[in-house]
């Protein structure tokens, strides 16, 4: 799968059951930043966005990768490898 494809499916997710439009975000930019998208979404919610990416394409990331993910590429990235090992 294309990191892509990963993506649009995280940022689906995060529209979908977060109410938080990232598509237009830097995906450099630190997760705390996306507070200022919506104040509700804080570090438990990107954790939990994550996970409800892997529930969706049915895979598992490594959780020392995503302990403490500093933005959205490095999520992307991990969700990324982590489909393409399956």
């Amino acid at each position: 799968m294309e990191r892509s494809e990963v993506k649009k499916v995280l940022l689906e997710i995060a529209k979908s059951e977060y109410d938080i439009d990232l598509s237009e975000v830097d995906e450099q930019a630190p997760l705390s930043e996306l507070q200022n998208l919506n104040p509700k979404f804080d570090s438990m919610s990107a954790i939990e966005l994550i996970f409800d990416v892997e529930d969706e394409l049915d895979i598992k990331t490594n959780d020392n990768d995503m302990s403490q993910p500093a933005n959205l590429a490095e999520i992307i990235d991990s969700l990324t490898q982590a489909v393409n090992k399956k």
